[in-house]
């Protein structure tokens, strides 16, 4: 709304300022909670985080998204006194258990609101068991082909560990996907 200010000086009441001034009200932005970035390495030494990962699910219910900007910091005060962000958020080396805050901002109001996630570096060199090598005696009609169950190796490969519950195998057919998690055989009781 509009509204209209005047300022009286008290040692001459019939002089005064007079000028207006529009207040707009913007709805707070309603970011999404950044998730926790997890990596696999050793937790007791500092690891390289890509902060910008968590841009996609912040900006997801904002629209439209091109309108708004985050920026990294490790410091809620350095986020709330105006302080620029980091200045390469894509490769910050960051440590297990570290908060970092992410001011979410719409550029066309300058409204500004934020959020917060932790950075969390995992041991993941899990103990396995070497799986027992997988053979068949193939009947014929000799096709070369024949289905295994790899899930049949995971209790043996899983036995060493205090609470095996708390793991999930799945197979590859490389170390390089088995490394990334990527392209996991689809049917592992059926391969």
């Amino acid at each position: 709304g509009k509204y209209t200010i005047s300022v009286y000086f008290s040692s001459n009441p019939v002089c005064f300022l007079e000028d207006d001034m529009v207040i707009q009200y913007y709805p707070e932005i309603q970011a999404a909670t950044p998730e926790t970035n997890e990596v696999c390495g050793d937790p007791t030494q500092p690891y390289t985080f890509d902060l910008t990962q968590n841009d996609a699910a912040i900006l997801a219910p904002l629209v439209p998204q091109y309108v708004y900007t985050t920026e990294y910091f490790t410091s809620l005060t350095q986020l709330q006194q105006g302080y620029p962000g980091m200045d390469y958020p894509a490769t910050f080396q960051g440590t297990n258990g570290q908060t970092i805050y992410v001011r979410i901002t719409n550029n066309n109001t300058y409204c500004t609101t934020y959020r917060q996630f932790q950075l969390s570096i995992l041991d993941c060199n899990v103990p396995l068991n070497q799986p027992a090598l997988m053979h068949a005696c193939e009947p014929q009609p000799y096709d070369s082909y024949e289905i295994f169950d790899l899930t049949a190796q995971n209790d043996a490969m899983l036995s060493s560990l205090a609470d095996p519950s708390l793991y999930s195998v799945s197979y590859h057919h490389s170390q390089a996907d088995a490394n990334s998690g990527d392209n996991p055989i689809t049917s592992p009781a059926t391969y």
